[in-house]
């Protein structure tokens, strides 16, 4: 009963991460779509300024005005790029973070899960050792613990 009780708690525990990360994802999102716009107006004025220069036409007017456009759009742009990557960012930090509080409470609800699996093998009559079968699973959630950190460490060094 405790177990299912833990494993409840560690449920609204990991909400409120995912809820950074849902926020970290709808930020990218919009700075995404406003990038996309941004860009698609750039390339629409790269466009009228190489037709006006085709024309062979000298409207200094015009190009000043084409070539305003384009800066405003190309300061947009680069704006809502650096947004979307400020996300990312966000979101891969709020990554860690929740895989980090998962694994740390997965560590601690362990001993009582390992606890559980020997009673039932107990219970089934299921032949081996059990104190075997309980360092195996030591050594496998060591073994997980090592990787994960590994792993975590290797994506906090490209996010620094």
């Amino acid at each position: 009963m405790q177990l299912s009780a833990t494993y409840g708690e560690l449920f609204f525990e990991l909400m409120h991460h995912l809820m950074v990360l849902g926020e970290a994802k709808s930020d990218i999102k919009i700075a995404d779509d406003l990038y996309i716009k941004a860009n698609n107006d750039v390339q629409r004025i790269l466009s009228a300024m190489t037709q006006h220069n085709e024309t062979g036409k000298s409207d200094q007017q015009a190009f000043d005005a084409l070539q305003r456009s384009f800066a405003f759009s190309q300061e947009q742009a680069s704006t809502f790029a650096a947004s979307r990557s400020a996300g990312w960012n966000s979101f891969n930090k709020g990554n860690i973070a929740f895989m980090r509080h998962l694994f740390s409470r997965v560590r601690e609800i362990a001993p009582q899960q390992m606890k559980l699996m020997v009673e039932i093998r107990r219970d089934l009559s299921l032949i081996g050792d059990l104190s075997e079968v309980e360092e195996e699973m030591q050594r496998q959630l060591d073994r997980m613990t090592e990787r994960l950190n590994h792993f975590l460490q290797s994506m906090e060094s490209k996010i620094a």
